[in-house]
């Protein structure tokens, strides 16, 4: 008899020990709890912000563009064969990435990294110097073509440049790349981690 209750009580044991175990499957828990994660999210953070810039995209472009130095003005008329024009060739380079310094660093899981970065825009803009040719250049009577001109020309023609990129799907090419190469990075660092880049809405 005392035997019997032996191997009852044993099988009760049993029973509550896998009872407990299926209820913490059904509740999304370890019975087992897990050791905490010891990733250091700062440390996370601070090594992307290293980074910088991650420059992920770059852009060639050459063209020719008209000056239109206008002419000079009396009375607020122009004054006849005062205006200057020039015609000229030149070719540049634009770099899109994601600016890092601001990045945020979120664990989910202890496994589980969530990055929020700002979406990609110009880093950089040169128009190459040895390229820039006058073709054709028109003086006015006292009123001829200055370097301050081609410096003000340089300016309007990388801001015409950059106003056709941001209606163009270069930006969002260089998000994904921006994407797979911090994806990259981060998971060379923490092999066992699983990384997640996210840009700010």
């Amino acid at each position: 008899m005392k035997h019997i209750k032996k191997i009852a009580a044993a099988a009760a044991l049993i029973a509550c020990f896998a009872a407990g175990t299926v209820a913490a499957d059904v509740l999304n828990l370890d019975f087992f709890p897990k050791q905490e994660s010891t990733y250091d999210l700062k440390l996370m953070g601070d090594q992307v912000k290293e980074i910088s810039e991650m420059s992920a995209l770059e852009y060639r472009y050459k063209g020719d563009a008209v000056y239109d130095g206008g002419a000079m003005k009396l009375f607020g008329k122009d004054i006849p064969l005062t205006s200057k024009s020039m015609l000229v060739y030149y070719e540049g380079i634009v770099k899109l990435g994601s600016d890092l310094s601001t990045v945020h660093t979120e664990l989910k899981k202890p496994d589980k990294l969530i990055i929020t970065i700002p979406h990609s825009q110009v880093l950089s803009h040169e128009i190459d110097e040895d390229t820039w040719e006058v073709l054709d250049v028109d003086n006015g009577l006292f009123n001829r073509v200055t370097p301050e001109d081609n410096g003000e020309f340089v300016k309007e023609q990388k801001h015409k440049i950059e106003e056709e990129i941001s209606r163009s799907d270069l930006t969002k090419q260089a998000d994904q790349k921006v994407k797979k190469q911090l994806r990259r990075f981060l998971e060379m660092a923490y092999p066992k981690l699983e990384v997640t880049v996210e840009f700010v809405k």
